[in-house]
């Protein structure tokens, strides 16, 4: 059985590589913020400034590794000792500090080794070695100013935030790449499983069209050679050879619709008008539309009794809309007999398999065939519900709420109005609640994402309204990045544009306000740690989102040109196997007999020539019936005999006849074979005695009449000349004396 070729964790690698290219973004923007907010921190002394370039080329060197290699747990231990080694020293030491010991560099960039920590060792491993790493950074903090051991603690939460909320989203990605992968596996198998089943009945369905309008076409205009020019009959059967020969031909993964058209266009002998869009389609509707209008512009040549048709292709967005006009003599398509294989199977069934429609119109001014079918579209699955990024926001926003509210209890008493902060903190609270508790269910509307943004700004306005008058302390303005989690709601339900004009105004705003209020330049400089963290989260949540976004639907692209590919692969395999069971006789015989009329060696015009195509047009069309007209193998070998004679010969076999009555069958068809008849009908149908059989025979000698009499089998009724018809049931063969012709036509009496 053939199965989809499945990577072992195709969704947990792209998955894999979000993490990575949002880790490498993280570490330019941080480090970005780093020197552009403690540069005089950094250059003020030799020691800051080496401790800040070797800490540069650390987390360069870090993105890299991460970059080309991932994640690895041996250098998660080893970044977690430099880390922590890192902060002692530089706490210690008094490296990157402000006079008054507010502002830490260290704290800016440490987000990154413990995130680093956390997902290369996603276990309590991580978190142990993590935590480590945030009380030493704290101790570290806390010595250099022991008076404010709140101060030590506040500075070290943005960056404990940022890596919890990080890995928290990165684990979940982790497993939905897990989910994804098993479920793509499932998916596989079933649709493997689904497409034999299904396929197996439409590639049947498949052969008979194209015997119908190849071969069969191809004979029959071989058949009527002498009402049609030879070269016009060669070009059919070349074609037909082509088409056999090609049978198996792989088809490239799209194809221009209008190209395909115009090429049946030109092959119909009729002057096509073309008004043709430009649609790019899959190869199998493709092959389904062009056989459609192949067989439309065919009804048009044979019964409109015009030589000129119209054919208008064009989207209408959602579908495909395709008419063949024509302005000759019209039908009533209420009135068409079920049994004219070319519009019940050649039009409306076919636009059926391909969940299409087919409607004729027709009156006295013409005909219309018009075609209708869904476009298929390439970004049709929701990104959002695939990676669950509604959750994934959430998780990242509430650690940063957390830090939020600690940051509020710790530092609100410093502040010259403490209540007007913590009103501003419970705002941010109870809107990102409020967000978490709507967005999980649905994405925000405009409305929403408006008041998310004058939320922050509010609590912005209030936190700046707490501030003593000069405060340089950036740990007190910590609502000025505090609020930016709330635009994170926004990021996955609107575009990418809103959400960029969002942050644009929540990172701005801080800034604005102070200098509105007449913030001095020194104290706008104080503030700067609190005042450039939007600055690295706002292309943080953008980017991410963005990049997210980008490897998803990579993802799911990929997955989709895989099932196509198994599809394609399962559809081969069914088309091979109906072409070995239904046509590989057929083609034996059929395709050197078109070619020698292609090349000219053989006269289309010549009697025997005409009648070797009628026999094959006619074993042909036996197969188009299902089992209902294809003759059993023991009776091929008498039927191509009465039928290379010039003799009709059909089968309608509603019940399967028992292997007695085929050999009953096969003695009456062999005496046949001497007389000449014009036409032989065998039929089956149930009757009271088991299945019976009849043998209609139209006209009949008198000698074929007492040599079929001599069989002794069933009942005979026949006027000697115009018909024979010969019926028996099972009761009737079972031990009833045997009678068949001999090589010399004398019946033999046997047992």
């Amino acid at each position: 059985m053939t199965t989809l070729d499945v990577p072992a964790a195709s969704w947990s690698r792209t998955m894999e590589r979000v993490s990575r290219g949002f880790y490498v973004g993280a570490c330019v923007l941080f480090l970005a913020v780093m020197w552009g907010s403690t540069a005089n921190l950094l250059l003020d002394s030799a020691p800051g400034t080496i401790a800040g370039v070797v800490t540069t080329l650390a987390l360069v060197a870090l993105a890299a590794s991460v970059w080309r290699w991932g994640f690895r747990s041996d250098v998660a231990v080893v970044v977690a000792a430099v880390a922590a080694a890192t902060a002692l020293v530089c706490g210690l030491g008094r490296v990157g500090f402000r006079a008054d010991g507010a502002g830490w560099w260290v704290t800016i960039v440490l987000a990154l080794p413990l995130l680093y920590v956390l997902l290369g060792l996603p276990d309590w491993r991580g978190v142990v070695l993590a935590s480590l790493v945030v009380v030493l950074a704290v101790v570290a903090r806390w010595v250099v100013d022991p008076q404010r051991p709140a101060l030590a603690v506040v500075e070290v939460l943005g960056a404990c935030a940022a890596a919890i909320a990080t890995a928290q989203a990165a684990s979940l990605l982790r497993r939905v790449g897990e989910v994804n992968d098993a479920r793509e596996r499932r998916q596989v198998v079933q649709l493997t499983a689904e497409a034999r089943s299904v396929g197996q009945e439409a590639h049947t369905r498949w052969v008979d069209r194209f015997l119908h309008d190849e071969v069969a076409h191809a004979l029959r205009a071989v058949t009527l050679s002498e009402r049609l020019d030879r070269a016009e009959v060669r070009s059919i059967a070349a074609e037909a050879t082509d088409r056999l020969t090609d049978l198996s031909a792989t088809d490239p993964p799209t194809v221009d619709l209008g190209g395909v058209l115009t090429e049946v266009a030109g092959e119909s002998g009729l002057a096509v008008e073309l008004d043709l869009a430009s649609v790019t389609i899959a190869p199998d509707v493709v092959d389904v539309v062009a056989a459609v209008v192949r067989e439309a512009l065919r009804n048009v040549r044979r019964h409109a009794g015009v030589r000129e048709a119209r054919v208008v292709l064009r989207d209408d967005g959602g579908d495909i809309v395709l008419d063949v006009i024509d302005r000759g003599r019209g039908f009533k398509p209420a009135q068409v007999p079920r049994d004219r294989y070319g519009v019940r199977d050649g039009i409306v069934a076919r636009m059926a398999d391909i969940a299409g429609t087919a409607t004729i119109t027709s009156d006295a001014n013409g005909t219309r065939v018009r075609l209708q079918w869904a476009a298929e579209t390439g970004d049709d699955t929701d990104w959002v519900d695939q990676i669950r990024a509604r959750r994934v926001a959430v998780l990242i926003s509430g650690p940063f709420v957390v830090a939020c509210v600690l940051q509020c209890a710790l530092r609100a008493g410093d502040l010259r109005h403490p209540w007007a902060a913590v009103l501003g903190t419970v705002l941010v609270v109870l809107a990102w609640c409020f967000g978490a508790w709507a967005y999980r269910r649905r994405d925000i509307g405009w409305r929403m994402h408006l008041v998310m943004v004058a939320v922050a700004c509010a609590a912005i306005a209030l936190n700046a309204y707490a501030l003593p008058s000069g405060a340089a302390d950036p740990t007190l303005f910590w609502l000025a990045s505090s609020t930016m989690p709330l635009v994170a709601f926004s990021v996955v339900g609107r575009s990418l544009v809103e959400c960029a004009l969002a942050v644009l105004i929540v990172a701005t705003f801080p800034i604005a306000l102070l200098v509105s209020t007449g913030a001095s330049l020194n104290q706008i400089l104080g503030l700067a740690g609190a005042l450039f963290a939007p600055f690295a989260l706002a292309p943080l949540i953008l980017g991410g989102a963005w990049w997210t976004k980008r490897g998803v639907r990579r993802a799911l692209q990929d997955n989709e040109i895989r099932q196509h590919s198994v599809l394609r692969q399962v559809e081969a395999d069914l088309r091979e196997q109906a072409l070995r069971d239904r046509v590989g006789d057929l083609r034996a015989r059929i395709q050197p007999f078109l070619a020698d009329i292609a090349l000219s060696r053989s006269d289309p015009r010549a009697l025997p020539v005409r009648r070797r195509a009628a026999v094959l047009e006619a074993w042909v069309r036996d197969g188009l019936g299902g089992p209902t007209t294809r003759w059993p193998s023991d009776l091929t070998a008498p039927v191509h005999r009465l039928r290379e004679g010039g003799a009709q010969v059909t089968l309608s076999q509603l019940t399967p006849m028992p292997r007695e009555h085929l050999s009953v069958v096969a003695d009456v068809l062999g005496v046949l074979a001497t007389s000449a008849p014009a036409r032989v009908g065998v039929s089956s149908t149930a009757g009271p005695d088991g299945t019976r059989t009849t043998v209609t025979v139209r006209p009949v000698g008198q000698e074929a009449v007492e040599r079929i009499t001599a069989l002794g089998v069933g009942s005979l009724r026949t006027d000697g000349s115009t018909y024979l018809v010969v019926q028996f049931d099972s009761a009737a063969v079972s031990g009833v004396p045997r009678t068949v012709a001999d090589a010399s036509g004398s019946a033999m009496m046997q047992r």
